[in-house]
């Protein structure tokens, strides 16, 4: 069944997401369903650059006896976080942002009184990372292993927010997970590119001072534009160059990072590239060619036959053979000098 009803309960939030009968009507087609796992299914979604969900990703989560998800939830958030850490929250209707300690945080979630959310809640290095299988959605993701000035990018990090927060229309410079321990988070995704063509903002590149331009009209001319849930249990993957809205329905504990995979690297370094980042800047590209090839003539030839399948190698083969597919001459320049195709390629 399709979950029309949740958009008509995120209209209550975000005045953007009005929709007509018709409009829900023509919604049904753009809903994405979620997909049972297979590790062919998600190298697939890198590769070939759109969403997936994943109604049964295999993360490990196990509940003590008679504990319910929620209660064994909030336990290892209180006693696996430094709980004296500051960071940023964003809160009410004008999402102001914040600094509270985690220990806030986490009353403020349970308490229920107030809309906030959080999204830079970094834990690798800290005891919760095992408690809850993170590797099970980095394993692949090659940003941890990489010096500092490409590692930054990945920020693993908790996604915590209550009923009725939403994340306005922006994109981000990776593409990106998010596995829902509970709650549940409505998602509507576009082309950043195609979004732009017919007016659709996003914060990340516009100077929008109050909301994005946003309509469920123009969000139905997009050819690229799907919507979901994602809910417990679920996991999403999604790539960068998809901009996106978000309403937390029913609070939310979740974590996601950004990552960088063999078979999302030709993807990823074309985007960087050839159209407008943020964070992957020429100083950020430089630094991952090197730690890229250095990957390439050092890690790999280590690796056994079944290692590489697991890091999707066979995948970054079949990218790089095609590099330039789709680009003007003038791009194809671009990228193969930027990007160091060649040394790729040799290597």
């Amino acid at each position: 069944m399709i979950p029309l009803h949740s958009i008509e309960d995120a209209f209550q939030f975000d005045a953007t997401l009005k929709a007509s009968k018709a409009d829900l009507q023509a919604l049904e087609k753009k809903y994405l369903h979620p997909v049972n796992y297979s590790k062919k299914a998600l190298f697939d979604a890198m590769y070939e650059g759109y969403t997936i969900v994943f109604n049964d990703y295999p993360i490990h989560y196990p509940l003590p006896p008679g504990s319910s998800k929620i209660t064994h939830t909030l336990n290892l958030l209180r006693n696996n976080l430094r709980k004296t850490e500051n960071i940023y929250i964003r809160y009410g209707s004008s999402r102001t942002r914040k600094k509270v300690t985690i220990s806030e945080v986490i009353d403020r979630w349970v308490n229920g009184r107030s809309k906030f959310g959080v999204t830079d809640l970094h834990f690798r290095d800290m005891a919760y990372f095992k408690k809850i299988d993170a590797d099970a959605v980095s394993y692949f993701n090659l940003l941890p292993h990489f010096p500092e000035e490409v590692s930054f990018l990945e920020m693993l990090t908790l996604v915590i927010s209550s009923r009725g927060i939403f994340s306005d229309s922006h994109s981000d410079d990776g593409d990106g997970s998010n596995h829902c321990i509970v709650g549940t988070k409505l998602w509507f995704a576009w082309d950043k590119s195609e979004g732009e063509r017919v007016g659709l903002e996003d914060c990340t590149h516009h100077p929008v001072y109050d909301q994005a331009k946003f309509s469920i009209k123009k969000f139905l001319s997009l050819k690229s534009a799907h919507w979901f849930l994602v809910t417990e249990g679920k996991t999403l993957f999604m790539p960068g160059n998809f901009t996106h809205k978000v309403v937390t329905l029913e609070p939310y504990i979740g974590f996601g990072s950004f990552y960088l995979s063999l078979p999302n690297y030709i993807n990823s370094v074309r985007r960087w590239v050839l159209l407008q980042s943020s964070d992957a800047n020429a100083a950020f590209i430089e630094s991952l060619n090197h730690a890229f090839l250095k990957y390439l003539r050092k890690d790999i030839p280590k690796m056994s036959a079944g290692q590489r399948t697991k890091m999707g190698f066979d995948y970054f083969l079949k990218a790089v053979k095609e590099w330039d597919k789709g680009l003007t001459k003038k791009e194809a320049a671009t990228l193969r000098e930027k990007a160091m195709i060649d040394a790729i390629l040799r290597s």
